[in-house]
Order: structure tokens, then C-alpha cells, then sequence
């Protein structure tokens, strides 16, 4: 294996390590969710699933967007000066945070943390959290665009495994002391680390660009993020809007209950995020050359790839529940094939929407996002009060079924062409949704759904080699 490691080129080892980091960086978060549902109650884990909710729709609007997808697009367009342009976004996302820190929050503190339902100290730290998570990102960008993946990978490992095991220390000493306040505890501890990682960072990008202020820069990135700031801003009200809702509607503990199941239902998007991480530089360069030739081949491997790892987590549903959880988080069991079904769809209006991204319309991307995040506002409110927080995962995977369709619409508006035929995209999606929701009914049937997964292994494993980010 290291024989063949070495034989790889530059793009496949990034991308090899770059899977291997993001899994570890984030799989180390589901393997302490058994720790802290067994430290926390429902309803403390509850409180942090608002605050993630809350955190995902706040980073977006402090940081401009700036480091979404147009942070990929500004790195292509200044390769020659790259230093540069991530110091003047560095020092841009620093200025627009602290003015809304102090023009904005700090007036209206009292209400603002009342509304929120999160104490004054958390809600700082979110603020510094965006800061130095920003200069994170962007030092990752840059990184995985010039393929210095050893480096990428020995931080972001090393930033996640200190923020877990740090915050399962300081709310393991809480516990022993009897202190309250335990998920602000967990979430104080974490964001520290990312926080002190980041302070670095963002100095160092600041150091070697040697530039605060670029008229072109800002003009150009803002110009290409302020579309992205509504649609990144819808995509997290589409992703998180129904724990809010469940949380207003139903409690704090049913929010905390459906929060961490739908987090492990997710284990598979750790996979997908790793693969269009990598893919997205490479997907550039092809999409620059008009390259469709070898891009859309692989592109149907990676997501017929994808699609066995989305219907094995689904097969694997009951053993995550019980391994990760207690008993209480068992009654959500039924929501993990829809969110395994909402994922896939993820991946293929990612593909789509790297296309639409690559031909600077950002715009294209608010108007699909935001339509969906509206339908799945209103079907949320609709059949959560009718059926209870289960039918938040049926409402989720039908806006993204909205949002892959919209996308894919756009894709071949743009590029005059499908990326992926629109033929194998629907038969896929549907073959997908359709297992997933036949796994629901294979939870009492073990032995016929391990034998399932012990297929869909076998073949997962033997047809990995066969995909590869380099297209030479």
C-alpha cells in the first residue's frame, strides 16, 4: 500500500489525504457523541444543537461569504498573487465581524442573547469563532489549490482532535464538580481551540501578504460573495431550519434527540465534503479547458460511489443509534433513510453547483437556495405540528430533491450541456431514494440487512480504485 502511495500523483495524493483528514478532523466529533450523551441531558444537547443551528446561519452573514465558493473562484483568477488576495479577505472578514460585534450586537445584547436563547459568553465566542475560523478556511483554500496536502492534513487533524478531547475534559471536570451550565461548558471549550488556532493563521496570511486594503480585491470578491451571503445563508436555514423549528415547536429536548441522530445520520457527508473538496480544483482547471470529455465520466463514478456509502449508513442506522446514543434517541430511527436520501442529493447539487460557481453567476445559486429554504420553511411548520419532529427529515430530503433540480436547470442553462446526463442523474436519485426508504423496513429484518451490507462493502471496496481525481 505504501508502494502505491508513492506511485500516485501529486492530485491523487491530495486527494487521498485530504479524505483522510477531513474523515479523521470530522469523524472525531461522532465518535465522542456517546461521551456527551451520556455527560449531557437531551435537553443540554438540545442547547448546543441551537447554538450549531445558530452558529451556521450567523458565520455566513459575519464573514460576507467570503469563504464559500468565491473564495475558490478569487484563488483561480489571482494565482499569481494569491498571498494577496487572501490577506485583504483575512482583514475584510476581521473588519466586517468586530463592526457587527459593536455597531450591531453589543447595543442589543440583552435582547439579542434572549432571542437567541444562548448566554452573553457563547454568543462571543461565535463572534471571535468567525473570525479565526475564516483565516482557517482560507489558509485550507490555498493550500489544497497548490496540492501542499501533508501540511493541510497535520493541521486540521491536529485543530480537531485538540478541540474534542479538550472539550470532553472540561465538561468531564464540570460533571465531577457539579457545575452548571454544561453545554455552554462544551461549547466555550471547543470554539477556544479553533479560536487560538485560527489567531495564528490569521497573522501568518496577513505577514506574507503584506496588504489590508486592494480596491480590485475587495471590489471583486465582495461582488462575487454578497449573491453567496443569501444563498449560503438560505442553504443553512434549508440544513438547520427544522431543529429551530422543532425546538420552538416541540422543546429543546426533542430538538436535542433529532439533532444528534440527524448529526450521525450524516456520517457520510464527512466523505462527500473530503471528495469535493478535492474536486473542486481539479473540476476548475477541466472546466477552463471545456475538458467535458474525461470530467463527466468520473464525475457518474464518484456519485455512483457515493450512492453505496449513502444506502450503507443507512443499512448500519440501528448500530450507530445504539453504539453513539442512549435509549432515549432511539424513537428517531425512522428519520435516517430520508436524511441518507437528502444527502446524496446534496452531492449532486454540490457537482452542479461547482459548474454554476466556475461561471461566476452566484446569483443563479441565491434564487435555487432560496426558493428551497422557503419550501422547506413552509412544509416544516406544515407537518411538524401534524406529525411531530419525524416528519422534519421527509420535508428536508424533498427541498433538496427541489434544490438538486433547480441547480441542475442552471448547470445546462450555462454550460449549454448536461454535466452529468440528466437521464443517469434521475434514475440514480431514484434508485437512492428508493433503497434507502426500503432500509427502513430491513431495521427488523438483521440478517437479510447485514447481508446487504456486506454486498454493497464488497462492492464499494473493489470499485474504489477505478475513480481518480486527476483525470491524466
Amino acid at each position: 500500500m505504501i508502494k502505491r502511495l508513492k506511485n500516485l500523483s501529486q492530485q491523487d495524493k491530495a486527494s487521498f489525504a485530504y479524505l483522510i483528514s477531513n474523515v479523521v478532523s470530522k469523524g472525531i466529533g461522532f465518535l465522542t457523541i456517546p461521551v456527551f450523551t451520556r455527560l449531557l441531558s437531551t435537553a443540554e444537547m438540545g442547547t448546543i444543537t441551537v447554538y450549531n443551528s445558530w452558529q451556521s446561519i450567523f458565520y455566513v452573514i459575519l464573514t460576507l461569504s467570503l469563504t464559500s465558493g468565491s473564495l475558490n473562484v478569487g484563488l483561480l483568477k489571482y494565482k499569481v498573487d494569491r498571498n494577496r488576495f487572501l490577506s485583504c479577505n483575512a482583514f475584510l472578514i476581521f473588519v466586517s465581524v468586530t463592526s457587527f460585534y459593536f455597531f450591531l450586537y453589543f447595543p442589543l445584547r440583552n435582547k439579542m442573547d434572549s432571542f437567541l436563547e444562548l448566554s452573553q459568553q457563547v454568543v462571543l465566542s461565535l463572534f471571535l469563532y468567525s473570525i479565526f475560523n475564516a483565516s482557517l478556511e482560507c489558509w485550507y483554500s490555498k493550500n489544497r489549490y497548490e496540492y501542499k496536502y501533508k501540511s493541510v492534513t497535520a493541521v486540521s487533524i491536529s485543530c480537531a482532535l485538540l478541540s474534542t478531547f479538550f472539550s470532553v475534559f472540561c465538561v468531564e471536570y464540570a460533571k465531577q464538580n457539579n457545575l452548571n451550565n454544561l453545554a455552554d461548558i462544551k461549547i466555550l471549550s471547543q470554539n477556544a481551540v479553533i479560536i487560538c488556532f485560527g489567531i495564528f493563521f490569521f497573522f501568518l496570511i496577513i505577514k506574507r501578504g503584506k496588504c489590508l486594503y486592494d480596491k480590485n480585491i475587495y471590489k471583486y470578491s465582495l461582488e462575487l460573495s454578497i449573491p453567496l451571503i443569501f444563498h449560503s445563508l438560505a442553504k443553512n436555514v434549508l440544513d438547520i431550519s427544522d431543529r429551530l423549528m422543532i425546538s420552538r415547536l416541540c422543546g429543546n429536548s426533542e430538538a436535542g434527540i433529532y439533532g444528534t441522530v440527524y448529526t450521525i445520520s450524516t456520517i457520510s457527508l464527512v466523505v462527500w465534503s473530503a471528495i469535493n473538496n478535492a474536486l473542486i480544483p481539479v473540476m476548475f482547471e477541466k472546466l477552463e479547458e471545456e475538458d467535458y470529455d474525461s470530467l463527466a465520466p468520473n464525475l457518474k463514478k464518484i456519485l455512483l460511489l457515493f450512492s453505496g456509502i449513502a444506502i450503507l449508513m443507512t443499512l448500519l442506522g440501528p448500530e450507530l443509534i445504539s453504539i453513539l446514543t442512549t435509549k432515549e434517541y432511539k424513537s428517531a430511527l425512522d428519520i435516517i433513510p430520508a436524511v441518507s436520501g437528502g444527502i446524496f442529493f446534496t452531492a449532486l447539487y454540490n457537482i452542479y453547483g461547482n459548474v454554476i460557481l466556475f461561471k461566476e453567476k452566484s446569483n443563479y445559486l441565491m434564487f435555487a437556495t432560496s426558493g428551497a429554504a422557503f419550501l422547506n420553511i413552509v412544509l416544516n411548520y406544515i407537518f411538524i405540528k401534524a406529525f411531530g419532529y419525524t416528519a422534519a427529515a421527509y420535508t428536508t430530503l424533498i427541498s433538496f430533491m427541489f434544490l438538486a433540480i433547480l441547480q441542475g436547470i442552471m448547470q445546462r442553462l450555462l454550460l449549454k450541456r448536461d454535466i452529468i446526463s440528466f437521464k443517469f442523474a434521475f434514475l440514480l436519485s431514484a434508485s437512492v431514494v428508493t433503497i434507502c426508504l426500503i432500509c427502513l423496513k430491513l431495521y427488523n429484518f438483521n440478517l437479510i440487512r447485514i447481508a446487504f451490507m456486506l454486498i454493497l462493502f464488497a462492492l464499494l471496496f473493489f470499485q474504489k480504485n477505478k475513480i481518480s481525481l486527476n483525470y491524466s
